[in-house]
């Protein structure tokens, strides 16, 4: 249950330093620690050891005293134009990092679409940009386009 979809944009983040980074996932903070000129802020909180983050009030509270330019983001679930998550606290805590974000990007696989989870994270037209891969079915993408979703596709590998 660890996140894939974020860790490729981690390495490609040396390319554009001097940068820092705002996380609470354990993978993407061992893997900045490589890099001296990535500034890195690790939240703290309580530890899901689920999903390898930490989360809770703490984590919450911390997050909305900061202030991102870009957020960028997955999740597990998108049903009918809506991602969800299965998991409350790290729904909260990525529901809190879109009111401190300036631009808002969610990354997403085709494994994503037609799953569901409980805790809805945010209704896709409120991301700026959704990044998805080109194995997302054209008629899904049609979909979200209608309901003002602002779609870019990537190509796999």
């Amino acid at each position: 249950f660890r996140s894939s979809t974020i860790l490729p944009i981690v390495h490609l983040l040396p390319d554009i330093a001097p940068v820092t980074v705002i996380t609470n996932f354990q993978p993407v903070i061992r893997e900045l620690t490589k890099f001296s000129d990535i500034g890195l802020i690790c939240l703290g909180g309580n530890y899901n050891q689920r999903y390898d983050t930490f989360t809770g009030p703490i984590c919450e509270q911390t997050v909305s005293t900061l202030r991102a330019n870009t957020w960028i983001t997955s999740t597990t679930a998108v049903y009918d134009g809506s991602a969800y998550h299965p998991d409350p606290q790290v729904a909260n805590v990525k529901r809190t990092m879109m009111t401190v974000a300036d631009k808002k990007i969610m990354l997403l696989d085709y494994t994503k679409f037609g799953k569901t989870a409980i805790h809805k994270l945010a209704h896709l037209n409120e991301f700026d940009l959704v990044i998805v891969d080109s194995d997302v079915p054209p008629e899904k993408i049609d979909k979200l386009r209608k309901d003002g979703v602002n779609v870019e596709i990537a190509p796999l590998g």
